[in-house]
């Protein structure tokens, strides 16, 4: 996938056709068109900022108040894995709600000591 190099990003979150191996289609969510979101770089004492544009369609109507079932399947957020970094807005807070048509920015802090490897990032909106 396409690489960002510079600390920061920005994601758009929207419908996306799957096609498997089988010859199958699924229509699903992605980051950027793509099954798996961009890599994005940065080093340790530097700051990531991640733009998340919600690209999805409104709900037809208001499942907000819904409890125990599918509620509003067209919110989204980021949450990482593997970043040594705070869990409070504007960082990696999964409580974050990006309603559609709206967008969001996460800044991450990273320690000057982060270790290095390979971290991911999904959608983890509950």
């Amino acid at each position: 996938p396409p690489a960002e190099t510079s600390g920061s990003a920005t994601i758009r979150f929207s419908e996306y056709l799957l096609h498997g191996p089988n010859g199958k289609s699924q229509l699903t969510r992605s980051f950027n068109s793509m099954f798996g979101g961009p890599s994005i770089h940065t080093s340790p004492g530097g700051t990531l900022r991640i733009t998340v544009v919600n690209e999805l369609a409104a709900e037809k109507f208001s499942t907000r108040g819904h409890v125990n079932g599918i509620r509003l399947i067209d919110t989204t957020n980021v949450h990482t894995h593997g970043l040594h970094v705070s869990p409070r807005a504007p960082g990696d807070d999964m409580f974050t709600e990006i309603d559609a048509g709206a967008s969001h920015e996460y800044i991450f802090d990273i320690p000057k000591d982060h270790m290095p490897g390979t971290h991911w990032y999904h959608p983890h909106f509950h």
